[in-house]
């Protein structure tokens, strides 16, 4: 009865020669294969009815931009549509400036995105239906829910499709808007094009809801009971829910299904530069052939809708009923966006989200997550060991790339962002297991894509393994040389990587990290040493974002400067010390010089200084009133950029943790204060107690920096040691463990490092009202002692830290005192926030 069904489900969907050609091949070719083998013909002569015959062409384009063949993407886009009157190509050839233009942050660059962004919102505004003049002010107000579902339905398949480029067009418009003018004027005008953005996304769900409950009501042959009138409002609301009722079913129900044929007919027709058997069958309504990787067990049966905006979505291992006259590029795009709204709107601040909440909209980020994975299929199974032992098929997706929407791809990138580069400020829903199987399925499809080796990297470097990351970000630079500014990305986080293995020089080091072969390449070419580009340490990266990249100087001359500052390895071997130190005397000239230029380098967004930039603005400014002098620069850089937390355990023990000592031991030798022995000065390394039973010859007066430098100074030092102390005894949960870590293991017992964090903490506590200008210490010291007593299953203890964090009271008095916001207060409170959550939810913060 199943390998019936499945021929039947097989005759819906494709010719008999099709079917023949499947049956003849005898195993479904890999999800992710291509369909594409050549560009797909576009029609020189174009009309607006004929609008979605490009989406093979647009999917083709997407292809290209994605396996790192950007210029060639740019170009196809160009040539096939030089007039830009095509909704797809001058919407698509708008994005791909649109990046181009948030890569280099270039005016020029800007300025042409923003001509072109607004080229194809306008082509998309004329693809549309129109609105009556009531109709207009209310959608633009966010109003009239129901009415604008209605609105919906009445509308052609290229009319609905318009709609969702536009929303998409003006949300490229307005991030563009914001970037290029940077004031608050701007953000305002900008913000109200959001706003109808968020209402056009929300009006497309509810339309997307309502034809789902409908074509389910119509497979169980039973009504869709009417919603009742005083039901809960949705998480992603204006002022109503949208409610299913009969007569909306009713006329869900007799909507055209040309949308879903055509598309289907397209992408066929767009494939047949291949042969027929790359394809998997499409999936309709959720029903699938039976194959040798999707077992019978598969085969649904109807269930009942999950809301785009309900909470009462949930995870679920069968495949959702849909409505198969909506076709798959329309549904991922509106996945794509509500989605997206819903995550940004749950990530932002307390009191911006109070704020957006006045005006009826409230993001709920598992909804969003939900949807996004629902667009590539990734619905079918949560637990990560569930595929353990089943082979790669067990780990597939349920939608390949023949039967996947437009912005498929998209979606999963947008999942990597979150679960990869978003949880460095948040906890909640988090899962690097979900974010592994998005990447290992994308990088067989785009082995040389430059976005998924960043996501690589970006997976390696959450596992703590920095050398991995670098070994991705280089093969990243390797995959294109097309765009300059995407290499960019890479010297950004490989000079954070390099921090994190303490490798802050500027030479050339020789990285023996291999690539990791998989599956039948394992034990062939995995043993071969490729070649790569040749990148430095930390500073060698900095050095190069200083001189070509222009999204943030000041970050990138202080990143630089601070390295300068430090031992660099590649010297030691001199073994002339006036070689030595003449080349220390130089970096430091061309550190004093870089700092100077720090604070002139900041620039605003929307109007706001952007915080880390105030922060190196005011350590640079310290250097100069400190005659060129600052304690730990680029081990306090590496913890505001997470190097420490994503560091192997040797290197912390082996490296990080001397550094600090030995600025503890010059401290030791000033006045009544007991720096106490640390860890490592205990056994007999170098740094701390260094006059240890002579007693104290000096008071602070002394110190080189004087007194009301001391204690900035011994503060920092022993807030850093309690940090790396704390990932000694508790490492990162998602870390993987160094098997080079084992000759160290013996050297900091965890209950060492446990009471050496705690009393490194408590020590930044008791000198805080001391400080002079770096009152962040002791806020930044409470949330770290919170996560040590969460590690240590003390909840309520931690809590209490957080929550001292938060209350928003003065937790240090100095002689000058505090005035204004400390450093990095809106970032620390948001990690606040998401370590507060993970207690809740009882996950480690």
């Amino acid at each position: 009865m199943a390998a019936t069904a499945a021929v039947l489900s097989l005759h819906r969907l494709f010719s008999c020669a099709d079917i023949q050609e499947i049956m003849a091949e005898g195993v479904l070719q890999p999800s992710w294969r291509t369909i594409y083998s050549s560009p797909p013909p576009v029609k020189a002569v174009y009309t607006p009815r004929e609008a979605l015959s490009d989406l093979p062409g647009i999917s083709y384009a997407l292809e290209l931009f994605l396996a790192s063949k950007m210029v060639e993407s740019e170009e196809y886009c160009h040539r096939s549509d030089e007039k830009k009157e095509r909704l797809y190509f001058a919407t698509g050839y708008g994005l791909i400036q649109c990046v181009k233009g948030l890569m280099s942050y270039a005016d020029e660059d800007l300025l042409s995105a923003i001509n072109h962004t607004r080229q194809g919102n306008y082509v998309a505004s004329q693809h549309r239906k129109k609105a009556g003049f009531f109709g207009s002010i209310l959608g633009t107000a966010g109003l009239g829910h129901s009415s604008g579902v209605a609105f919906i339905k009445s509308m052609s398949n290229v009319e609905r499709h318009a709609e969702l480029v536009y929303a998409e067009s003006l949300f490229e418009k307005a991030l563009l808007g914001i970037m290029y003018s940077g004031d608050w004027l701007a953000f305002i005008k900008e913000a109200l094009n959001m706003r109808t953005t968020i209402s056009i996304y929300r009006q497309l769900g509810a339309f997307i809801d309502d034809a789902d409950a409908a074509y389910a009501a119509s497979l169980r042959s039973v009504p869709v009971p009417p919603s009742p009138a005083s039901s809960t409002t949705s998480s992603f609301s204006s002022v109503s829910s949208y409610s299913y009722t009969s007569t909306a079913s009713s006329s869900s129900t007799s909507m055209s299904t040309t949308s879903f044929a055509s598309s289907t007919s397209a992408r066929t027709e767009a494939g047949r530069s291949t042969p027929p058997s790359s394809a998997r069958p499409i999936i309709a309504n959720g029903f699938t052939p039976t194959s040798p990787t999707t077992p019978k067990s598969s085969l649904p049966t109807p269930r009942s809708p999950i809301s785009l905006s309900s909470k009462s979505t949930t995870r679920t291992k069968n495949p959702r009923v849909q409505d198969p006259s909506i076709d798959p590029h329309f549904r991922s795009g509106v996945y794509l966006g509500v989605g997206m709204c819903n995550i940004v709107l749950s990530l932002m601040p307390g009191k911006l989200a109070t704020l957006v909440e006045l005006f009826g909209y409230k993001g709920d980020r598992r909804v969003g997550l939900e949807l996004l994975m629902r667009a590539g299929g990734w619905d079918g199974e949560f637990d990560e060991g569930e595929g353990s032992g089943e082979g790669d098929g067990a780990r597939e997706p349920t939608i390949g790339t023949a039967e996947e929407g437009l912005r498929r791809t998209i979606c999963d990138m947008s999942l990597l962002i979150f679960h990869l580069v978003l949880s460095s400020f948040t906890v909640e829903c988090v899962d690097i297991g979900i974010a592994a199987r998005v990447l290992e399925w994308n990088l067989k499809r785009y082995p040389n894509g430059v976005f998924f080796l960043f996501g690589a990297g970006r997976l390696a470097l959450q596992r703590s393994q920095p050398r991995q990351a670098i070994h991705y970000y280089t093969l990243a630079m390797e995959s294109q040389r097309q765009y300059r500014n995407l290499h960019h990305i890479s010297f950004w986080e490989i000079a954070v990587a390099r921090l994190a293995l303490w490798e802050v020089g500027e030479g050339v080091i020789e990285d023996s990290v291999r690539g990791e072969k998989e599956g039948e390449e394992e034990g062939k070419e995995g043993d071969k040493e490729e070649k790569r580009m040749e990148v430095g340490g930390s500073a060698a990266c900095w050095r190069v974002l200083e001189q070509e990249a222009t999204w943030s100087k000041s970050i990138y001359s202080y990143g630089l400067a601070v390295c300068l500052l430090e031992e660099w390895d590649t010297e030691n071997a001199l073994t002339d010390e006036k070689e030595r130190e003449t080349k220390r005397e130089g970096r430091a000239r061309e550190a004093a010089e870089l700092m100077a230029k720090v604070p002139v380098l900041r620039q605003k967004i929307a109007g706001k200084s952007i915080p880390l930039e105030k922060f190196v603005a005011r350590k640079a400014r310290k250097f100069t009133t400190q005659k060129n002098r600052l304690a730990l620069p680029a081990l306090e850089v590496a913890y505001l950029f997470q190097a420490i937390a994503h560091a192997p355990r040797g290197v912390i023990i082996g490296k990080m943790l001397p550094q600090v000592y030995e600025v503890l031991g010059r401290l030791g030798r000033y006045g009544d204060v007991d720096v106490g022995a640390g860890v490592l000065g205990e056994k007999g390394e170098k740094g701390v107690g260094g006059e240890k039973g002579k007693g104290k010859k000096e008071g602070v007066e002394a110190y080189e920096g004087g007194a009301h430098e001391y204690w900035d100074d011994l503060c920092l030092a022993k807030f850093l040691e309690g940090v790396c102390l704390r990932y000694v005894a508790y490492p990162d949960p998602d870390a993987v463990p160094d098997p080079t870590d084992s000759a160290l293991s013996g050297d900091i017992s965890k209950e060492d490092a446990e009471k050496g964090a705690l009393r490194a903490f408590k020590s930044v506590f008791e000198y805080g009202p001391r400080i002079e200008l770096d009152h962040h210490l002791v806020y930044h010291a409470h949330y770290e002692l919170g996560r040590l007593l969460a590690c240590q299953g003390d909840e309520e203890g931690a809590k209490h830290e957080f929550e001292l964090v938060l209350s928003g009271k003065p937790l240090e008095v100095g002689p000058s005192g505090r005035k204004g916001k400390y450093s990095m207060e809106s970032a620390l409170h948001m990690r606040t926030h998401a370590a507060l959550d993970a207690l809740r939810n009882k996950k480690k913060p």
